[in-house]
């Protein structure tokens, strides 16, 4: 059973403590759609390239706003029923939703298991991109063994999501992982006009392959792992709230409560915080709870982690902010407010 978010933390197995400033070198630029096997138009769509930018400014000619008809998908019916009532239920907390995102904002986290710094967690909010013809937040998380522990094992894990800017549904999620002893690389697609996601595989451990290729339909709104945690910033912080979203990982579909328990103060990065503390649960499709996080996040406007703790099964996992940058105020160009002006909304049943 997936733990949403936990995934991320338990990517750092072990380590040492290193400088902050050394720690992250270079990231491997690679994306495993390149190397599988598409028809154009799924490559097409998927493709993730740099966003318009503003041209030398020329008076436009008047031209009558183009009307795009709002396309039809039809769910299958043993899909319909219980995605139809999923999606009533999530529409209100989407409804309550206000994400705002700093571009270029860095967060620091360290790690500790057992007392012992493990490594340190990177989660960033990259200039934003065009997935196709849509307009795209890129968040990305990464975490990375110490220098000391590659002698016995290197670790260099990455998580990149890209949230569609209109629908603000997940449209490309990518998990590399580079360690001694494995080799992963995870895509998966979101097609939101046809409701369904694809997904692809491959494991290299031991010089033997896991590889397979799924898809399956998905519900009108849900997050994935890493978009999950940005969501979770975007919601209203008052305690005793509940809310349950979907995360769709490897074609299938899990549900993510998070409950504000309280507001309490919470001291890190040498400073003290009012913070909100949230336990954040996944749950099963028998309905039972796999997996319990706590995390704390600060209460100013940006709404940054400062702490989170995990039990696991032999001790617990915990981590604290230890360096943040604010970033930057997004500001689109009017290149790409037009684009978004002529891409189509999500679609009906």
């Amino acid at each position: 059973m997936i733990k949403p978010f936990l995934v991320l933390i338990l990517f750092v197995l072990t380590g040492c403590s290193s400088s902050v400033k050394t720690i992250f070198g270079e990231q491997e630029e690679y994306d495993p759609l390149d190397n599988i096997k598409l028809n154009k138009s799924i490559a097409d769509k998927f493709k993730t390239v740099e966003p318009p930018k503003e041209k030398n400014k020329v008076i436009p000619k008047k031209k009558m706003p183009v009307k795009v008809a709002k396309k039809k998908v039809i769910i299958p019916a043993e899909f319909r029923e219980k995605f139809l009532a999923m999606d009533n239920n999530s529409k209100k907390v989407w409804d309550q939703y206000n994400l705002n995102l700093k571009i270029e904002e860095e967060i620091i986290i360290k790690i500790y298991f057992f007392g012992l710094t493990v490594g340190h967690l990177k989660m960033s909010v990259r200039p934003m991109v065009k997935i196709g013809d849509r307009l795209a937040y890129h968040f990305s998380a990464r975490m990375k063994s110490a220098k000391y522990y590659s002698y016995f094992y290197s670790l260099d894990n990455s998580v990149d999501s890209y949230l569609d800017y209109k629908t603000r549904t997940p449209l490309k999620f990518l998990v590399l992982q580079r360690e001694s002893k494995q080799k992963v690389d995870d895509l998966q697609l979101f097609d939101i006009e046809k409701r369904k996601t694809f997904v692809w595989y491959k494991r290299t451990k031991k010089n033997k392959n896991k590889e397979f290729n799924r898809e399956a339909y998905i519900p009108e709104f849900f997050m994935d792992i890493l978009s999950s945690f940005y969501f979770t910033r975007g919601l209203p912080m008052i305690p005793g709230n509940q809310y349950t979203i979907p995360i769709i990982s490897r074609a299938k579909t899990y549900m993510f409560n998070m409950e504000v328990l309280k507001q309490e103060n919470v001291k890190a990065n040498r400073k003290n915080y009012p913070a909100y503390k949230i336990r954040a649960t996944s749950i099963g499709e028998n309905k039972e709870k796999k997996g319990e996080v706590f995390f704390w996040y600060s209460t100013e406007p940006n709404r940054k982690l400062l702490k989170f703790a995990a039990k696991v099964k032999i001790g617990e996992i915990r981590g604290e902010l230890i360096d943040y940058r604010a970033g930057k105020k997004l500001n689109l160009s009017n290149a790409s407010r037009k684009e978004l002006r002529n891409v189509s909304q999500t679609i009906d049943y």
